[in-house]
């Protein structure tokens, strides 16, 4: 029996009575050469890792994203309660409108609505509910006072017994 020329010398090479037609050259796989790749089973290992981190970490993302949105309501009141005090000035009473103070009904990134809730000529509530088709829905409502008092409310039950810096560090039961 011949060998082929090729590997002719090598151990795995096997004992064939016919002989490569043209120029095809055997190949052979040699165990004692490393391979190279990942095997199925590590893809797979590597793919369980990933998910668990990412079941970890979206819902963080998305808590801190919400947090961070409140700011958004925030500056939206404190604009509201500056645009108050000018009319107040000018017109020895608050506004009964937010179109009068030249204000949208919507804070600027569109998270929360704005409304006036409680209106006299010597006092105002301003609050800011989150919009229900936001992400910000269920991350509690926001209150400024005439008297300068601001409020949170993060049940959304019409309690507003936190303070603003807690909704901003994320302190849900103040």
């Amino acid at each position: 029996m011949a060998r082929s020329a090729g590997i002719a010398n090598h151990p795995m090479a096997l004992e064939t009575d016919q002989q490569p037609a043209g120029n095809v050259e055997l190949s052979y796989c040699d165990p004692r050469e490393k391979q190279t790749g990942l095997t199925l089973l590590e893809l797979m290992v590597t793919l369980a890792i990933v998910a668990v981190l990412t079941s970890i970490a979206v819902p963080n993302y998305q808590f801190y994203i919400k947090r961070t949105r409140r700011a958004d309501a925030m500056i939206s009141l404190q604009r509201l309660a500056n645009e108050q005090e000018q009319f107040y000035f000018d017109n020895n009473r608050y506004s009964n409108s937010l179109a009068s103070i030249n204000l949208n009904s919507t804070s600027p990134d569109g998270y929360y609505a704005l409304s006036l809730a409680s209106i006299s000529n010597t006092f105002f509530i301003g609050r800011a509910i989150p919009v229900a088709a936001s992400t910000q829905a269920g991350a509690g409502r926001f209150e400024i006072r005439s008297t300068g008092q601001k409020s949170w409310d993060p049940g959304e039950d019409g309690v507003y017994e936190c303070e603003w810096g807690d909704a901003l560090r994320g302190n849900d039961k103040c």
